[in-house]
């Protein structure tokens, strides 16, 4: 099992909803007791220590174990306003929770409490866990949720040298591709390095790999400059599936690697109401009748034509990705349940070429990648 970070959610967003959706009695986790109690409120379910139970789990963070969008390298604010409040000792608190709860140790000697690392899995496997969130500069723009891109100022914001790994793990990053005799080269991103956006003129989500341009181009230069090949990203994060290519700038033709997202498994996504302001009036017109998951064909269009590097997507569903990777090929499935409101094995079909009745996804969302193969779109 791999996890790639919010494991827990130090904030406490809901209160008991129609949907069922309840947060702890504790509320918001500042100090170190507040985080070692969202641990045991999470593990309070069954079905997560039955998975501890019975699988290895490969771990990094992402911000949700401290505080939301925290700039570890940001200094004494973590990059945020006042009211979200980060201190340093907050953050360490949230570490020293982290470190007793999940199966991971800090690197000794290593960088800061280092946690980026590799992992080699026999002959075809190396799987490079990194860490996006504690070496990392503030996020461009204020952090702003959409970027205009007609606005000069704002391209040039975004494309402006900025860490996102840190000069010491995007060196380690940059050797093990070059280096690893693997078939396969497994980049385990807390966040999208595709990027992302709502409409061709619009970028979304300045905290991932989008808002770190010129680090992005340097790393996706590397792999092409050095014909490195076989590179696959697997991404957490964002808590939606899409599946699609890795390309230096949105214009290139060639892919460098693929990546895939899996969606959440429980978390709020895009599809349970994070669209309505991105397009309002779309989505109330869209799925006036329809019961959440309900994002019609409309906006999965708007979706994918403003990123044309990806294969598929689904912001509704609720899952996980399940990999199988040999001399043969790099297999994903994206397992989207119908439900996770009661409890139910119930899953979408991998393979939907007509679409199904809860929106407008039809496709595959299960691919096998040939050693080789540039890309998934061709």
């Amino acid at each position: 099992m791999v996890n790639l970070g919010d494991y827990i959610y130090a904030e406490a967003y809901h209160k008991t909803s129609g949907d069922g959706i309840r947060n702890d009695p504790g509320g918001e986790a500042i100090t170190l007791k507040q985080y070692r109690d969202k641990y045991k409120l999470y593990r309070s379910d069954a079905n997560l220590r039955a998975m501890h139970a019975n699988f290895a789990m490969v771990s990094t963070w992402d911000d949700h174990e401290v505080v939301n969008n925290y700039a570890g390298g940001a200094g004494p604010t973590g990059g945020l306003s006042a009211d979200k409040k980060y201190t340093l000792a907050r953050q360490k608190a949230g570490y020293q929770a982290f470190f007793e709860s999940m199966p991971i140790n800090p690197i000794k000697g290593g960088e800061g409490q280092q946690i980026y690392r590799s992992l080699r899995f026999g002959k075809h496997l190396e799987i490079i866990m990194l860490d996006e969130r504690q070496y990392r500069d503030d996020q461009p723009l204020d952090d702003s949720g959409q970027v205009d891109l007609r606005k000069p100022e704002n391209v040039a914001a975004l494309k402006a040298p900025r860490q996102y790994l840190g000069a010491k793990q995007l060196a380690f990053l940059k050797a093990r591709l070059k280096s690893s005799a693997a078939t396969w080269k497994v980049i385990a991103n807390e966040a999208m390095m595709m990027n992302t956006k709502f409409t061709a003129t619009t970028d979304y989500n300045l905290d991932d790999w989008t808002g770190y341009q010129a680090q992005r181009t340097d790393v996706l230069s590397h792999i092409r400059d050095n014909s490195i090949k076989n590179v696959i990203s697997v991404v957490g994060d964002i808590h939606t599936f899409t599946a699609g290519d890795l390309r230096v700038t949105d214009g290139d033709a060639t892919p460098v690697g693929i990546e895939f997202v899996g969606g959440s498994i429980c978390s709020q996504g895009l599809g349970d109401g994070g669209l309505n302001s991105a397009f309002p009036g779309l989505l109330a017109a869209d799925v006036a009748t329809t019961p959440f998951p309900r994002t019609g064909k409309a906006i999965c269009d708007i979706l994918l034509g403003a990123n044309p590097w990806l294969e598929n997507g689904d912001v509704d569903h609720h899952g996980y990705g399940r990999i199988r990777a040999d001399g043969a090929g790099f297999g994903c499935d994206l397992v989207r349940m119908k439900t996770v409101k009661k409890k139910s094995t119930e899953k979408m079909p991998l393979n939907d070429p007509a679409g199904n009745p809860w929106n407008g996804v039809s496709g595959t969302f299960s691919w096998t990648v040939k050693p080789g193969q540039a890309g998934l779109k061709g």
